[in-house]
C-alpha cells in the first residue's frame, strides 16, 4: 500500500476583494448585444501597453462612460492609482461624482444594472445562471463596484480591448499579442516560486513543477470556469485524485488546493498561507511535486507524490 493521500480540502473558497465564487457565464450562453467596445486610441495606446496602472484606468473609463477617456481626467486617476490608491477606490470616485455614470447606470434595479455591466463590459446579455446570482449578491449587500471592477478585470474584456498588461510588470509587447495563456503561465510560475519560498521556510524541499499536475490543474480550473461552479468535485463527480490520474500523472499522494477572484500570485498564496487546511498541503514535506492551473481568476493547485 502508498502512503495515505492527504485530506482533500472541500470548503476551498477563498474570498478576495469582496469577490465570490459564481456561477459564470460563459460568451455562448448569452445572446450577443450592440457593443461600443473599443481598443485603446493611439493618443493612449503606448502608455496602456506600458504600465498596469494605465491599463486598469483605461478599462475603468471604458466600462463606465463607454468612451476613450480625455486626456487631463486619464493622467490625473493614473497618477493616483500609482500613489497607491486601490482601483475600488478610484471606482468608487468614478461612479459618485459623475452624472455620466448615473445617467448609465445609477438609477437601475439590481437585475437591470448586471444586466447593463455584461452588455457594456462583455458585449453579450449573462446567462440567467449568472444574472440571478449576481443580483442576489447585490441584493445581499454587494458592491456595484466590485462587481464592475471584476468584470473589467476578466481575461474576456483585457482580449477585446487589447489590454492584456498585468499587474506582474510584463509589458503588453512581451504578452505574446495579448493572449490571455502567456500571462496566465507567468502567474503559474510565480506561485510555484512562493509556494516554494513558504516551504522552505517551513523546513522543506522545493516542489517541481510537473507537466502532468500542470495539465491536470489546468483542466480543472477552466472546467469550473467554463461550466459555473467552484468545487473539489468535478460535474462528472471525479474528484481530483481521479483528475490527476486522468491526466497520466501515477500517484502514491495527492493533494489540491482551490481558490478564486485572487488577482495576482502574492494574492491567492497568501489567502492559503492564511487558511490552516490549504497551508498544511503546502507545508507538508511528503510532497514533491506540483501543478498550478490558473484560468479566469480560477486558481488549482495540484500536489503529488509520485510512485
Amino acid at each position: 500500500m502508498g502512503l495515505p493521500r492527504p485530506t482533500v480540502l472541500l470548503a476551498g473558497l477563498l474570498l478576495a476583494a469582496g469577490l465570490v465564487a459564481v456561477p459564470w457565464s460563459t460568451p455562448e450562453a448569452g445572446a450577443n448585444v450592440e457593443c461600443r467596445i473599443e481598443a485603446p486610441s493611439a493618443e493612449f495606446a503606448d502608455e496602456v501597453g506600458q504600465s498596469a496602472a494605465a491599463a486598469q484606468v483605461w478599462r475603468l473609463y471604458q466600462s463606465i462612460y463607454l468612451r476613450q477617456p480625455q486626456r487631463s481626467g486619464f493622467d490625473y486617476w493614473v497618477s493616483v492609482r500609482e500613489s497607491g490608491a486601490t482601483m475600488a477606490t478610484i471606482a468608487k470616485s468614478f461612479m459618485a461624482d459623475s452624472q455620466e455614470f448615473t445617467n448609465r447606470y445609477g438609477d437601475v434595479n439590481n437585475q437591470q444594472f448586471v444586466r447593463l455591466v455584461f452588455n457594456n463590459v462583455l458585449c453579450r446579455d449573462p446567462a440567467d445562471t449568472g444574472l440571478d446570482y449576481w443580483s442576489g449578491q447585490l441584493r445581499a449587500g454587494g458592491s456595484r463596484t466590485d462587481l464592475l471592477l471584476n468584470f473589467t478585470e476578466l481575461h474576456e474584456y483585457m482580449r477585446t480591448t487589447g489590454t492584456c498588461f498585468s499587474a506582474t510588470g510584463v509589458s503588453q509587447d512581451d504578452l505574446d499579442h495579448c493572449e490571455a495563456g502567456y500571462q496566465d503561465r507567468l502567474f503559474e510560475q510565480q506561485v510555484i516560486d512562493l509556494t516554494n519560498e513558504a516551504r522552505a521556510a517551513g523546513g522543506c524541499g522545493p516542489l517541481s513543477n510537473d507537466p502532468l499536475l500542470h495539465k491536470a490543474a489546468l483542466a480543472h480550473s477552466v472546467d469550473m470556469s467554463e461550466n459555473e461552479y467552484f468545487d473539489h468535485f468535478s460535474l462528472d463527480g471525479s474528484n481530483p485524485g481521479d483528475r490527476i490520474a486522468r491526466a497520466g500523472y501515477d500517484y502514491r499522494g495527492w493533494a489540491e488546493n482551490i481558490a478564486w477572484g485572487y488577482p495576482t500570485a502574492e494574492a491567492v498564496v497568501n489567502g492559503w498561507m492564511n487558511s490552516p487546511g490549504h497551508r498544511s498541503n503546502i507545508l507538508n514535506c511528503s510532497f514533491t511535486e506540483v501543478g498550478i492551473g490558473f484560468y479566469d481568476r480560477f486558481w488549482t493547485q495540484n500536489f503529488g507524490i509520485p510512485r
